[in-house]
C-alpha cells in the first residue's frame, strides 16, 4: 500500500493560482466603481449646490414679498387716511350747505354778507347815515377775513352772478377773502363809489367806519395824496373805489362832501 501512494505524483491545483484574465478584470471593476464613486459625488455636490441656490432664491424671494407687502400695507392705510379725511370735509361742506344765508331784495350777496351800491349819490357822511337806518355800515373792506369766516375755505369764493377764485395775485393780497371781496366790490361799483374809510381824525391816519384801523390797502398810485396840495381840491379825507381800474390799486382820496354813491354792508340772515 505504501508503494502506491509513492508512485502517485503530486499534482497542483490549478485552480488556486489565478490568472491574468481574472486579475485584469478586478482592475477594471474597481475602476467602474471609483468612477461611480466620483460620479455620485459629483451628483451629491451639484444637488448640494442646488439646494443651496433654492434657499437663497427662497430667502430672497420671501424678503421681497415681505417688502412688497409692507408696502402695499403702507399704501392701503394712507387711502384710509385719506377716506376718511374726505369724509369728514363732505360732512363739514353738507353741514355748510344747510346754512342757507339770505339777503333782502336789491342787495347782493358775498358769502355770508349782503351789499347795496346805492342809486342816489350824496356825501361820505349822507352815505354812512343811510346804511346806519338800513341796520348796516359803509363797506369796511378790511375786516372781510372775520366776517366770512362763517364759510367754507378752500373753495372757489361765490356770490350773486360771478365767482372770484380765492387765490389771488399773492404778491399783492395777502388775504384771500379781502381780495375776492375786494375784486366783488370793483365789479359792483359802476362809478367813484364810497367806501367806509376816513382821515378826518388826524392827517395820514386812516381809519374804518368802526373805528378800526387801516391794515390792508388797495390804493391807486400815488394815493392818497389829499388833493396834492391844490385848493380846487381841498382836504380829501374820504376813500372811494374805482371802478374800471385794477382790484389791487383802485382806492383815491376825495373830499368828503363830494358827491358820489355809497356801499353798505350788513351780515346775510
Amino acid at each position: 500500500m505504501e508503494e502506491i501512494y509513492a508512485n502517485v505524483d503530486y499534482v497542483k491545483p490549478v485552480g488556486l493560482r489565478p490568472s491574468t484574465n481574472q486579475t485584469s478584470r478586478s482592475g477594471s471593476d474597481r475602476r467602474f466603481l471609483g468612477a461611480v464613486v466620483l460620479l455620485l459625488g459629483l451628483l451629491s455636490f451639484v444637488l448640494l449646490a442646488g439646494l443651496i441656490g433654492l434657499g437663497v432664491h427662497h430667502r430672497d424671494s420671501a424678503a421681497e414679498h415681505l417688502a412688497v407687502r409692507e408696502n402695499l400695507t403702507e399704501r392701503l392705510q394712507a387711502s384710509e387716511n385719506k377716506t376718511s379725511s374726505l369724509s369728514r370735509e363732505i360732512e363739514r361742506l353738507q353741514t355748510l350747505s344747510n346754512r342757507v344765508k339770505t339777503c333782502p331784495d336789491g342787495w347782493k350777496r358775498f358769502e355770508c354778507t349782503c351789499y347795496l351800491v346805492s342809486v342816489e349819490t350824496a356825501s361820505w357822511e349822507r352815505g354812512w347815515q343811510d346804511c346806519t337806518s338800513r341796520g348796516a355800515d359803509l363797506v369796511i373792506v378790511d375786516r372781510a377775513e372775520e366776517q366770512l369766516t362763517c364759510c367754507s375755505h378752500g373753495l372757489q369764493i361765490k356770490m350773486d352772478d360771478m365767482t372770484v377764485p380765492q387765490k389771488m395775485k399773492p404778491e399783492h393780497l395777502d388775504r384771500p377773502l379781502v381780495a375776492g371781496l375786494q375784486t366783488f366790490l370793483t365789479k359792483i361799483a359802476k362809478k367813484d363809489t364810497w367806501i367806509g374809510l376816513m382821515d378826518r381824525d388826524q392827517e395820514g391816519s386812516w381809519k374804518w367806519s368802526d373805528g378800526t384801523p387801516l391794515t390792508l390797502a388797495f390804493w391807486w398810485t400815488g394815493q392818497p395824496d389829499n388833493g396834492g396840495g391844490h385848493p380846487k381840491y381841498g382836504e380829501e379825507d374820504c376813500a372811494v373805489i374805482t371802478a374800471n381800474m385794477g382790484t389791487d390799486k383802485n382806492w383815491n382820496d376825495l373830499r368828503c362832501d363830494a358827491s358820489r354813491p355809497w356801499i353798505c354792508e350788513k351780515n346775510a340772515n
